[in-house]
């Protein structure tokens, strides 16, 4: 199945690279830091404290919404309408669960996409850092890389981490999502953004300790990632910003006893991920690689499921499709 994995994978790299079309810009034309993770999973509040490491998060930006994300989701309009095209073209949501298929994209409209997102980065990126950050990013990566290859950014990655029992929960509240069906989600959005990072700057972060320890986290994120940590945005962000009356759910890895339903796969990969997100991080390495092969192992069997459910609801819609009209004819004689 990993062989399959490999071939898809490589024939999804050759759709999207045959789309650049564009000439290369010149080396190093800004840097750009991309935030990734789940929905619901800390990743607004993690954007935010990329302002303390010198980024720009630009000036087109969501307004806040009470109740959901109170300060704001500090994503780009522009970059999350690209996502939404993207995931519209290839007959996707950001929700679903089976992996986005690139090959469904319309080559033109892959290579005008790509040229909007491309032209997008070159300004937002233009002799500054900038910081990035949508959720549906974790899963267009493959879309997204070529791009910043193309402009020639630098590029630094933030992964962010959250319980998925506390991101079910919000889920369940926000959208009337079944607790199981979030922790399919978590596990489809975190497996390919580690993979497609893999050695790559990066630093991972856990949403509760950012809350809980905020200039540690900072020092250590700034010190992986090669920025430096500018003292009074720190002050401000921690004092100004970190609310924890907004941290409406907190779960660590001792409550999986009690939840049964998050899968293994999910709690020994956020296991995982909260080692090495610690100070001494780098000695967990192998034990994050093991948890992801077996999340990625989880999420190619249930996408194997869903997909014979998918041909079985497929057939029955030809044979109600061919019956249609016999069923028609059979009450006109009567």
């Amino acid at each position: 199945m990993a062989t399959l994995l490999s071939a898809e994978s490589e024939n999804q790299q050759d759709i999207l690279q045959s789309a650049i079309a564009t000439p290369r810009a010149a080396a190093h034309a800004g840097t750009l830091i991309v935030v990734l993770g789940m929905h619901r999973g800390g990743t607004s509040a993690i954007n935010r404290a990329m302002v303390t490491l010198g980024a720009d998060l630009g000036d087109h930006l969501g307004t806040p919404k009470a109740g959901e994300n109170d300060k704001g989701f500090f994503e780009d309009l522009d970059i999350v309408e690209i996502n939404e095209q993207i995931l519209a073209a290839a007959h996707s949501k950001w929700h679903t669960l089976a992996p986005v298929d690139f090959g469904r994209i319309d080559p033109a409209k892959l290579a005008a996409l790509r040229m909007k997102a491309a032209s997008v980065l070159r300004e937002r990126c233009r002799n500054r850092t900038f910081a990035l950050k949508d959720p549906r990013l974790s899963r267009l990566l493959a879309f997204w890389q070529p791009v910043f290859d193309q402009v020639q950014l630098r590029v630094a990655y933030v992964i962010a981490v959250r319980n998925p029992v506390s991101v079910g929960l919000s889920l369940q509240k926000r959208n009337g999502f079944a607790p199981e069906r979030s922790y399919s989600l978590w596990l489809g959005h975190m497996v390919p953004a580690l993979r497609a990072t893999h050695n790559q700057p990066r630093a991972v972060v856990e949403y509760d300790s950012l809350m809980d320890s905020p200039r540690d986290e900072l020092t250590r994120m700034a010190r992986q990632l090669g920025f430096v940590l500018n003292e009074k945005r720190a002050r401000t962000f921690e004092s100004e910003f970190l609310d924890k009356g907004l941290q409406h759910w907190r779960y660590g890895t001792q409550d999986f006893e009690r939840m049964r339903a998050v899968p293994r796969e999910a709690r020994e990969l956020f296991t995982a991920l909260v080692s090495v997100s610690r100070v001494d991080g780098a000695r967990y390495q192998g034990t994050l690689e093991i948890a992801l092969r077996n999340a990625q192992c989880h999420l190619e069997a249930l996408g194997g499921t869903q997909s014979q459910q998918g041909v079985g609801s497929h057939a029955r819609f030809l044979l109600q499709q061919i019956a249609a009209p016999f069923r028609a004819m059979r009450g006109r004689l009567s």
